[in-house]
């Protein structure tokens, strides 16, 4: 298995035409096989980027949860992205024991 930085992936992505969601890279994973790739972001490190990003600068009653933030992503970064062609994908990446 062939190992790319954070910034070769990047780049890969972006000369193959792919769609990527600025200020995620934290959460970029990855890429699909084939002819036409597209970005492969790990969905719950995509929630907890939004909350980060959300909760940084604000008072503590206006906290963003995990559940406020995980709709935010469907609403603002998901539904939008789904219309694109080359979309990125989400998976969810258990923790084995």
């Amino acid at each position: 298995m062939k190992e790319f930085s954070e910034d070769e992936l990047v780049g890969i992505l972006e000369e193959r035409g792919c769609v990527l969601i600025d200020g995620f890279e934290d959460a970029l994973v990855s890429m699909t096989a084939g002819e036409d790739p597209v970005a492969v972001y790990d969905y719950v490190g995509c929630i907890q980027l939004v909350m980060y990003l959300y909760n940084v600068d604000i008072e503590e009653k206006d906290y963003m949860d995990y559940a406020a933030a995980e709709k935010h992503l469907w609403g603002n970064i998901i539904a939008p992205l789904r219309m694109q062609n080359r979309a990125p994908i989400f998976i969810e990446i258990p923790s084995l024991k």
